[in-house]
C-alpha cells in the first residue's frame, strides 16, 4: 500500500504552511492521488508522487522563477504523461531521470506549441538536445522556459 500524508503530514514534511498546501490542491496544482476530498468533512489524503509534486513546485517556484501559471501546466502534462504510453511515464518513479535522461518543458509564449522533449546523455556524458524544438524557437524569435525536469526533481527529492 501506498504512504499516505495529510495536508499536516505534507506541512511538516516540505516546511510550506497548510494554507499553502490547501491553496496549491485549491487551484488544482496538485491533484490528491490517495483521496480527492469531495463534501465538507472529508480530508484530502496525498501520495508520496504528490509529496514530490509538493516540493517540485518549491524548488520551480524559488529557485528556477517559474510562474504558477507555467508550473500547472508542466505539472497536469506529468500526470497526463502518467497514463499515456509517452517516454516519460516513469518520471516519478525512476532514479534515470536527473542523472541519465531529462525532461524538458518548451513553452512559447505567442501561443505556438509546447511540449516536453525527453533528452539523454551521449557518450560524451553532455546532452544532446532536441534541434527541432529550440532552432525553431529561435528562428521565430519567441520566447520560450526550458526547465530540466529531472534535476528539478532530484532537488525536489533532496529536500523531502
Amino acid at each position: 500500500m501506498d504512504e499516505e500524508y495529510t495536508k499536516h503530514d505534507v506541512s511538516r514534511i516540505i516546511g510550506e504552511s497548510v494554507r499553502k498546501i490547501v491553496y496549491w490542491t485549491d487551484i488544482g496544482l496538485i491533484v490528491p492521488d490517495i483521496e480527492p476530498s469531495q463534501g465538507r468533512g472529508k480530508k484530502r489524503v496525498y501520495s508520496k508522487r504528490n509529496l514530490i509534486e509538493f516540493s517540485m513546485i518549491q524548488v520551480l517556484k524559488d529557485k528556477c522563477s517559474v510562474p504558477l501559471q507555467v508550473i500547472s501546466v508542466i505539472l497536469s502534462g506529468l500526470r497526463v504523461g502518467q497514463h499515456k504510453s509517452q517516454k516519460f511515464r516513469d518520471f516519478f518513479e525512476s532514479d534515470e531521470w536527473g542523472s541519465e535522461k531529462e525532461l524538458i518543458f518548451v513553452l512559447h509564449s505567442q501561443a505556438g506549441p509546447r511540449g516536453f522533449y525527453v533528452v539523454c546523455k551521449n557518450k560524451y556524458g553532455s546532452y544532446d538536445l532536441p534541434r527541432v524544438a529550440f532552432e525553431s524557437s529561435i528562428k521565430n524569435s519567441l520566447v520560450f522556459t526550458v526547465v530540466m525536469l529531472g534535476k528539478v526533481k532530484v532537488m525536489a527529492t533532496k529536500k523531502l
